[in-house]
């Protein structure tokens, strides 16, 4: 709090602000967006896999869909109040957790199916970075970073095949 460099309570030297649910929705949904025009330009995609990348895109937005209704729930319930209230609720995640990466998978494999092996090595490269544990931070910043150099390798690559 006070004069710290982050701007304390919760203003994370401005990303954050006091944004409200809504418009941090609004953000994912924009950075998601951003992703996913970005992964079908580097994998270069043949007119013949365009159903099975769409079919997978919105595999990927029902999930988002899903998760976000879940934690809104959350948001809006009653704080546990004892230990085993708690606990159930973190299993209730775990459920709900697993049941979508199990949506995801079966969406991914159904998809990554109609890859080449130059646009599979591509997409590991970025579905990694959109999922890893800097995924889940914001992943890929731009063309930036380390993925810079890799998404560019990879462009060529897939545009060979």
């Amino acid at each position: 709090p006070g004069d710290c460099a982050m701007g304390g309570k919760g203003n994370w030297g401005g990303r954050m602000g006091n944004a409200t649910p809504e418009q941090m929705q609004e953000r994912m949904d924009a950075r998601r967006t951003a992703k996913f025009e970005r992964l079908e330009n580097v994998l270069s995609l043949q007119e013949a896999q365009k159903p099975a990348w769409d079919t997978f895109k919105a595999a990927m937005q029902e999930h988002a869909n899903a998760r976000n209704k879940f934690f809104a729930e959350q948001r809006t319930a009653e704080a546990p109040a004892t230990a085993l209230a708690r606990l159930d609720r973190a299993a209730a995640f775990n459920s709900f957790q697993q049941e979508q990466i199990g949506k995801k998978r079966e969406a991914l494999q159904a998809f990554y199916g109609q890859l080449s092996d130059a646009q599979k090595t591509v997409f590991d490269a970025e579905f990694q970075m959109m999922t890893g544990p800097r995924g889940m931070r914001g992943g890929m910043r731009g063309m930036g970073g380390m993925m810079g150099m890799q998404g560019m390798q990879g462009m060529g690559a897939a545009q060979q095949q």
